[in-house]
């Protein structure tokens, strides 16, 4: 599990065994072909955000993962000519890597938007990390596919950090950062 590898490395964390306290069998998510319940990656999240007492951990995450971590979806997005098609793609063949939550993509004559909806009710720790994540590793693709040094028109997340740690989504992002929205999104021209 890459989520778990990026904790014991940015943050030393015993995270096998905080898996194993969680309920998540390690035999079965190390396969890679079956889903672990939302219920133990939640409470996997909590745990983690309570061991480092940090609530940002879902951009060191980001840090660690690659477009392979979505498999084939990966491999598709890096070959996208256009973030209209890199979007397209990633609403279309999302719901195959997740059933968690949906996503969207919406174009105005000034920006495009790609949100993020969850279908589920995560744990406050939860939300906060899937939605700095989420965000964060679409941003992090399109700088892979089309610029290095991209940034969003604009980033909104579904939750509010604490107020010490705003910056830190400022310089992440390079653009303005909207906390305490009902959806993730990735706002791009």
């Amino acid at each position: 599990m890459v989520v778990s590898e990026a904790l014991k490395r940015h943050h030393n964390l015993d995270t096998d065994k905080m898996l194993r306290e969680a309920g998540v069998d390690l035999k079965a998510a190390a396969r890679g072909d079956q889903r672990v319940p939302f219920e133990l990656v939640d409470r996997f999240w909590a745990m983690a955000v309570e061991a480092t007492g940090n609530p940002t951990i879902g951009l060191d995450v980001v840090e660690d993962l690659n477009p392979v971590v979505y498999r084939s979806l990966g491999v598709a997005l890096l070959c996208s000519s256009t973030l209209r098609d890199f979007f397209r793609r990633f609403e279309r063949f999302f719901a195959v890597i997740s059933t968690l939550e949906t996503t969207n993509f919406e174009e105005t004559e000034e920006w495009a938007v790609f949100t993020d909806h969850q279908q589920v009710d995560y744990s406050r720790a939860t939300v906060g990390c899937h939605s700095d994540a989420s965000a964060a590793f679409v941003v992090k693709l399109i700088r892979l596919v089309y610029e290095p040094d991209y940034s969003p028109l604009k980033v909104q997340l579904a939750w509010t950090p604490p107020v010490e740690y705003h910056g830190r989504y400022q310089a992440w992002f390079g653009c303005p950062v909207e906390f305490g929205h009902k959806d993730s999104g990735v706002f791009v021209n």
